[in-house]
This record gives structure tokens, C-alpha cells and sequence, in this order.
């Protein structure tokens, strides 16, 4: 059986048709049978209670050129999928969960890679039972991620996956897209820190929705972190690597931001607000900031008359639940004539979104006659 995709409205999903066994054409062409042991070729797509029986339950690495499928069509128990994938460790081939009546992934615990060419899709999507993912071993994705729709997940239980772009693709850009999913859902900072590993991972247009869950011993692992929303900036540790929480910086603490010099990565937002501050130096390090708050900006700095340089000489990745994440206002009039500065924050970052940076409501500078300007 071979995959057929049918469109309707917003939602894009795998239907399936029966197939003539002895044509493969009509997706298989280009799969790359070389990389896969002999024997451990998986011929179907849905799993259920017939084609499990062709499943190489022996097999380590499983090839499935139609993907593997596991749907409301899977009349298999837990049990029955975990007896089947005890061996699983490298899939070839997409994987799909969509509208299963599986809790979680969890008979899947011990796959640690997919191997989807940077093209298939590591797919769980309107799988309405299913409270998380629950594949704590899954390390490396070359895939086009999408978790979406599940209305009562609460969180993924993916610690260790990071997306990756395949060696054997001829482009590296990797689509990750999270959303929708139950209104409590959260990401932990460790599961957004392998998100934002790679330069090369692009967000969904509307973000990731959800919160982050509270700080786990395996976060704190990942550098000195600091919950600003619990301290203020005056006692926050200076050492701080990794700050969660929206970082408000205005005339009430702006003599402490000194503290700052080690942040690399800002799990909130930034807001630079009616202060004295002639720079943002102090800021040199800071490579990320995710806001995961819906109609928030990423970073915001305003009314900040005597600020004359505001360069992020480190940033790869500014994200947040709005359109144009990233606005300077109404600050020094050297910031609005010196297109540079908005252009500089832009090329930095991941992804080729020309207008995610707006000074005074304008994206950032075009050539005209050889002048930069803004637009």
C-alpha cells in the first residue's frame, strides 16, 4: 500500500490505496536501497494486524521506502508495537502517528535516528488520546519535524533529539513545526536548546506555541541557569549562561546589566526600556532568544534616547509568536540613520526572513544608487 496525499481545508494527510506489489514507481523511485541490511526492508506502510507479520522484527536498522505508518487503521496493542520495535534502533524512512489511539510513541523507546533525507517527515499529528511522545532515546532527525493538533499532549519526552540535516541532501534546511497541541503543552529548555543547536533549523511561520515546563536537573546541566522572573537583575548570578523568562531591562535596573555579559541564550524575551543605555555591549555573547508567549515580541527596545549602538555581534536565532519578532523604537535618531545596525541583526540570523527586524515601524535597508536605506 502506497501513500496518497489528499488536501483538505488546512490539513495535508496520508490516505492510502491498494498497490500492485510489483510497482514500486510511484514512490520508491528515488529511495536509496544501498543503506539498507538485507532482510530489513519493511514493504508496507500501516502497521496492523497483517502487515506486522512482514515487519524485520530482528533488524537494528529498518528501511520503509513507504514510510511507517501508524494510524487509526493500527488494530495492534502497545504491547504487540513494543514486542515488534524491540529491536528498532535507525529508521530509513519517514514516520508518521496520525490519528492513532496510542497515550504516547513509548514502544518506540528505543529508536534513536530517522533518516528521511531532509524530505520525509517525522510526523505525530491529530492523534487526539496521546499525552506525550515518549522517545527518550531518539537522537538524530533528518527530517521535516511536525508535531501538531494533538489536543491533549502535554509534553514531547524528546531530550535528546536534535534535527540534522541529511548527508545524503542536496540542501540543509530543516522545518520544524510545533503547534496546537494541548493548551498546558510544554517544551522543556534542554528539548529547545537541541532546537536551536543548529542554524539550519527553520521554525513553523507561527512558532512553536506552548510554554516552557519548569527546570529540570538535565537543564541545569546545560550551563548556569537563571530564572529571571523568580529574582530581579540585581541578584541574578553574573555567571548566568542560559536566563529563562522575560528579561526587562529599564531605569530601575540598567546599572546591573553587567550581569548579563555571559547570557548566551534567553528563554523568554528582551526588553530594553526608557534607559540611559549608550550600548548593548554587555550583550556581546547572546546567540538565541525564543519567546513562546502568543502576540509577544522576541525583543523589543524603546524609548532609549541616548542608545547609539545596538549590535548582537553573536545572534543566530530571534523567534516568537508574531510576525515582525524583533522592533526598535523610538531611540537615538543615529539608530534610524544608520541602516547598518538593522542589517546586521538580520543577516545574523537563521533563516531567510528579510522582515523579522523593524526600526521606527521600517524593515531593514535596500541598496538605492549605492546608498543604504530604509524601507
Amino acid at each position: 500500500m502506497l501513500p496518497v496525499w489528499i488536501i483538505t481545508g488546512f490539513l495535508v494527510y496520508p490516505s492510502y490505496q491498494q498497490n500492485n506489489s510489483t510497482d514500486n514507481s510511484t514512490s520508491t523511485d528515488d529511495f536509496d536501497y544501498s543503506r539498507c541490511p538485507t532482510g530489513c526492508i519493511f514493504d508496507g506502510s500501516i502497521l496492523y494486524s497483517d502487515s506486522i507479520k512482514n515487519f524485520p522484527k530482528k533488524c537494528s536498522t529498518v528501511c520503509a521506502p513507504d514510510a511507517l505508518y501508524i494510524g487509526y487503521e493500527t488494530d495492534l496493542t502497545e504491547k504487540q508495537l513494543t514486542s515488534t520495535f524491540k529491536n528498532l534502533k535507525h529508521l530509513i524512512g519517514s514516520l508518521y502517528m496520525f490519528r492513532s489511539k496510542f497515550k504516547s510513541a513509548s514502544f518506540l523507546s528505543g529508536l534513536e535516528t530517522i533518516e528521511c533525507d531532509n524530505i520525509g517527515f517525522f510526523k505525530i499529528s491529530l492523534n487526539d488520546k496521546m499525552t506525550e511522545i515518549g522517545m527518550p532515546n531518539l537522537t538524530n532527525v533528518s527530517c521535516r519535524v511536525e508535531i501538531t493538533a494533538n489536543v491533549k499532549l502535554l509534553k514531547l519526552n524528546l531530550p535528546l533529539m536534535k534535527p540534522m540535516y541529511s548527508l545524503t541532501a542536496n540542501y540543509t534546511r530543516i522545518d520544524v513545526d510545533i503547534e496546537n497541541n494541548s493548551e498546558n503543552f510544554c517544551i522543556t529548555i534542554q528539548e529547545m536548546s537541541n532546537l536551536q543547536s543548529n542554524k539550519d533549523i527553520v521554525f513553523g511561520l507561527n512558532g512553536i506555541s506552548g510554554k516552557y515546563c519548569p527546570a529540570s536537573k538535565s537543564d541545569v546541566a546545560l550551563g548556569t541557569l537563571c530564572n529571571i522572573e523568580n529574582s530581579t537583575l540585581s541578584e541574578i548570578n553574573s555567571t548566568c549562561v542560559n536566563l529563562v523568562g522575560d528579561l526587562i531591562i529599564d531605569e530601575s535596573n540598567e546599572e546591573h546589566v553587567q550581569k548579563l555579559n555571559s547570557v548566551e541564550s534567553i528563554f523568554g524575551s528582551l526588553t530594553i526600556d526608557n534607559t540611559n543605555l549608550t550600548s548593548i555591549d554587555f550583550l556581546s555573547k547572546l546567540k538565541n532568544i525564543v519567546s513562546l508567549k502568543e502576540n509577544h515580541l522576541a525583543i523589543r527596545v524603546e524609548y532609549n534616547s541616548e542608545l547609539t549602538n545596538v549590535s548582537f555581534p553573536e545572534i543566530q536565532r530571534v523567534e516568537s509568536r508574531v510576525y515582525v519578532p524583533i522592533v526598535f523604537n523610538n531611540n537615538s535618531q543615529e539608530l534610524l540613520m544608520s541602516p547598518s545596525f538593522c542589517n546586521d541583526i538580520r543577516n545574523n540570523l537563521s533563516g531567510n526572513k528579510s522582515w523579522v527586524v523593524k526600526f521606527d515601524n521600517k524593515v531593514c535597508a535596500y541598496q538605492k544608487n549605492g546608498i543604504c536605506t530604509h524601507n
